[in-house]
């Protein structure tokens, strides 16, 4: 891969690379604000994946969902 071309990627082999001190050198907002949207990214995530599934289940299979079993 060419160098570079992954920018804001750090190279953990790299000396001057410390991610604690990072972490506590930004200010807490800032912390929180990068939680939070990846928090919202993962939930969309697993709610289109989640989603889609059951959408599909639903719609190629109507005998499938609600499952139904009969235990005689």
């Amino acid at each position: 891969m060419r160098a570079g071309a992954m920018w804001f990627i750090k190279d953990p082999q790299d000396q001057n690379f410390h991610p604690i001190r990072d972490i506590l050198e930004r200010p807490t907002l800032t912390q929180l604000r990068k939680l939070l949207i990846s928090a919202i990214m993962y939930s969309i995530v697993v709610a289109l994946g989640v989603g889609s599934v059951a959408s599909l289940l639903c719609a190629g299979f109507n005998s499938i969902l609600p499952l139904r079993w009969k235990t005689r």
